[in-house]
């Protein structure tokens, strides 16, 4: 199911840039670590999830380029939007209720990231890596890699 909700997504995105993606995997490992760790540390307020001004935050910090183009979220590109809504929305199929992902207070699960090494929570990984690589591709900007921090 979720498979079908990443192609739903990139062939939405893909009609509306002229970016075209093969279906496989578009980051590496080591983005996929610099992305995950770097969306947990940007939960300031430790709410276990993204918000708009958190996202907008993480995306500054992982390509500072961005801030210098774009003053808040409501001025991203249309691409790095739609990626904050998409991944915000997952909170229904992680069974965190049907009004998890509506309106501006919609945040984007961080938990299962860390808290789930299993079927769901690598696949939610992925999801989200999938995600963000494409945005970044579509919005014309790369992100520096990290080690990813050890975990204990």
């Amino acid at each position: 199911m979720l498979k079908l909700q990443r192609m739903s997504l990139l062939a939405l995105l893909a009609t509306s840039s002229t970016l075209t993606l093969a279906q496989t995997d578009t980051y590496t490992p080591e983005q996929c670590d610099t992305y995950t760790s770097s969306m947990i540390a940007a939960d300031t307020d430790a709410s276990g999830g993204l918000s708009e001004s958190e996202y907008y935050t993480f995306l500054v910090a992982a390509t500072p380029s961005l801030g210098d183009d774009y003053a808040d979220f409501a001025s991203l590109p249309f691409v790095f939007k739609v990626a904050h809504k998409s991944l915000s929305c997952y909170c229904k199929v992680l069974d965190m209720g049907d009004a998890c992902c509506e309106g501006g207070s919609a945040e984007i699960p961080l938990d299962v990231l860390s808290d789930d090494t299993s079927g769901m929570g690598v696949e939610y990984r992925d999801e989200v890596c999938q995600n963000l690589a494409f945005a970044m591709e579509a919005g014309g900007v790369t992100v520096e890699t990290t080690a990813a921090p050890e975990t204990t």
